[in-house]
């Protein structure tokens, strides 16, 4: 036998026999063998009683040893925490039993307890008092050692009163602080709006409220409540509406499909002229409209009118006559494009279900893919179909495919449904045939959207049930950075990554813009804005015939994102989030400088297109953008980088054939938003 220390015996054989052994299952006690004697090591026992048999064995000869040992004995028993104090409702507490001891109890304990034991955790369980103040020990043992765990339990709240019962802020924002009478031990605050800061200091309660810009919605009320115990007090909040606020649900994104009119000016020496794609007499082409419209107002009325929509263009030609007379066919033309609005809206909020609303700013088009089919008339599949017939002069179809128009419009909304009427007059120039000059306008566009409404207590929101959980997510905000690009030439047979200056090499630049990132509900939102993006790069020393020279470079843009955004609330002042889109660039100028130490500098402008002096791209340029980032109360830092969706066709010197797509390899962003 063992106490529950453990140690060391000796244990003698006898026998005739030769040698013996012996044999050994367990792994708290080890045997070793000796001439004529084996002894056993027993480790200390933390646990319960226990015991093993070992076997001794000399030829067909056993011999059995029974191994026991006793359960641990505690030399301390301490709980944690050793005072407890339960709500006057009731409720559970668990507490830590902490000894060396295999076996512990409890005792002594209070009527108005109940209690359980699991492993070495004690569970008690209060019932409501109804009464005065109530304390009590429960002692917990082990052995010879014992503790005491106090509890005790206060008398619940007879009364409990607000300073003010109903409070009014300033569309302004303001803050007030009421104060809190009770007689019960401890009191709280919930369903405080998420336009109200609240901060509990004592006996009173601070009230912060924001500015109520209108952007979300008219004039704000609600209330909430204190507590302590069963005692409750409402209090009554509101604030008054900027002019011409929303009166409910401002429904600023939402899925649209209509009609849509496309038409080219062309004018040339001999004049201007109207028209869609045939000779048919009728001066414009249909298409129709697809794509989500996103609405959301600032103030006063006055918000930001856009989204994405694809536009599908067809037009069916009359019967033309064969060549050689012996039969007659029809032509098709489809054309697939984007359209990215960018307006100015002014909307009147008659009612909560009823507003009116006028638009206008500048249109962006880009022409995806061109195509334009013949057709016997008998026939069902095309003997003749050429595709991409962007810039093609043959076909008499010269046509760029970047547009810029001036839009303008109006609209209705009935609840969630709106309707929206406009056209369009082209901006620019689009024709690549320098005898001709191609203006595209869209004289009619109406659409039907439905207008989603927002959630009311939307999941991973910044701050809808508890404004101590997440600081309030602003939406308007400055950015600068650091941006870098670079093109990709491909032909049949290669692919290669350059610069201005070389395989490999990249142009640098700074951004500095307006960002604008509402957030919508369950962590999804939105980012738009306008960066004017400016490059700067200078080459190393080239050598010609007859002195060094070297070139620098400058060109400036503007950029327009729109991408969707995912966030994630951590902390009340910390997120992460991740974003993807399109955006485009628009080229205001790109000029390269020759400058050398014999000759007057010489200056190249407008670079657009001018493969022969190393500048593949065009004006106009589409990116898909993946990027990510981090917000640290109201300064972001974002990174990413963006793949080029417009590549440029030319041809070079030996005849071949090229693409060369724009990227943006690497951007970085720091953002502060106000």
């Amino acid at each position: 036998s063992f106490d529950n220390k453990g140690g060391t015996q000796d244990f003698h054989v006898y026998s005739d026999g030769k040698s013996y052994s012996v044999s050994n299952t367990s792994d708290w006690c080890s045997v070793e063998q000796k001439n004529g004697f084996f002894t056993v090591t027993c480790k200390q026992n933390y646990g319960a009683y226990r015991n093993a048999t070992l076997t001794v064995t000399t030829d067909s000869k056993t011999a059995s040893v029974l191994i026991e040992q006793t359960e641990a004995v505690a030399t301390y028993i301490r709980s944690n925490p050793n005072s407890v104090k339960v709500s006057a409702l009731g409720g559970k507490t668990e507490i830590s039993i902490q000894t060396d001891g295999y076996e512990w109890s409890h005792s002594d304990i209070p009527f108005w307890i109940t209690v359980s034991k699991s492993g070495k955790t004690l569970t008690l369980t209060a019932r409501s008092n109804s009464g005065n103040v109530r304390n009590g020990n429960i002692i917990i043992s082990s052995g010879n050692y014992s503790a005491s765990i106090n509890i005790s339990q206060p008398q619940q709240a007879s009364y409990i009163k607000a300073g003010k019962s109903s409070i009014r802020f300033s569309t302004g924002g303001s803050s007030e602080t009421i104060s809190v009478e009770t007689d019960g031990e401890n009191w709280t605050y919930t369903n405080v709006p998420s336009w109200i800061r609240a901060i509990k200091d004592g006996n009173r309660l601070t009230l912060k409220c924001d500015e109520n810009t209108g952007q979300y919605s008219g004039k704000r009320e609600t209330s909430f409540t204190i507590q302590s115990d069963n005692k409750t007090a409402n209090v009554y909040v509101s604030q008054s509406a900027p002019f011409n606020a929303p009166k409910g649900d401002p429904h600023p994104l939402g899925l649209s499909f209509g009609y849509v009119q496309k038409q080219w000016t062309r004018t040339n020496a001999e004049g201007t002229t109207k028209y869609g794609t045939f000779d048919d007499g009728k001066n414009y082409l249909d298409g129709i409209q697809a794509g989500v419209r996103f609405e959301p107002l600032f103030k006063y009325g006055f918000g930001l009118n856009t989204g994405l929509f694809y536009e599908h263009y067809f037009a069916k030609s009359g019967e033309y006559a064969g060549t050689d007379g012996d039969y007659n066919y029809t032509m098709n033309f489809t054309e697939h494009s984007l359209y990215l609005p960018l307006h100015l809206e002014y909307r009147a909020n008659i009612s909560e279900n009823f507003q009116v609303f006028a638009y206008g700013g500048v249109g962006l088009d880009y022409g995806l893919s061109a195509k334009l089919t013949a057709t016997e008339t008998d026939g069902d599949v095309p003997f003749y179909t050429k595709t991409d017939i962007y810039r093609n002069a043959e076909m008499d179809f010269p046509n760029k495919p970047f547009n810029a128009s001036l839009d303008f419009g109006a609209g209705i909304r009935f609840n969630g449904l709106q309707l929206n009427v406009g056209m369009s007059r082209g901006l620019m120039n689009i024709s690549s045939d320098r005898d001709i000059k191609i203006k595209q306008n869209k004289p009619l566009a109406i659409s039907l959207s439905w207008m989603i409404p927002q959630e009311d207590t939307p999941i991973n929101s910044p701050g809808e049930d508890s404004y101590d959980q997440f600081a309030p997510i602003k939406s308007h905000g400055i950015t600068a950075g650091f941006i870098s690009k670079q093109w990709e030439y491909t032909n049949e047979t290669y692919t290669g990554e350059y610069g201005l200056w070389g395989e490999g090499k990249t142009v640098s630049g700074f951004r500095l813009g307006y960002v604008y990132q509402p957030n919508f509900a369950y962590g999804f939102g939105l980012r738009t804005g306008l960066n004017l993006d400016t490059y700067i790069s200078v080459s190393d020393d080239m050598y010609d015939d007859y002195d060094s020279y070297y070139m620098l470079f400058r060109e400036m843009a503007v950029n327009i994102p729109l991408h969707a955004v995912y966030r994630l609330h951590f902390v009340k002042n910390f997120s992460i989030f991740v974003e993807t889109g399109v955006s485009a660039d628009i080229g205001i100028f790109a000029e390269t400088e020759v400058k050398s130490n014999d000759y007057d500098p010489y200056t190249e402008s407008n670079l657009y297109g001018k493969s022969d002096w190393g500048y593949p791209s065009e004006r106009f340029n589409m990116y898909f953008d993946i990027l990510g980032g981090f917000r640290i109360r109201n300064c972001q830092i974002s990174a990413g980088t963006s793949c080029g969706l417009t590549p440029a066709t030319f041809t070079d010197g030996d005849g071949y054939e090229w693409k060369a797509r724009q990227n943006r390899n690497f951007q970085i962003e720091l953002s502060w938003f106000f």
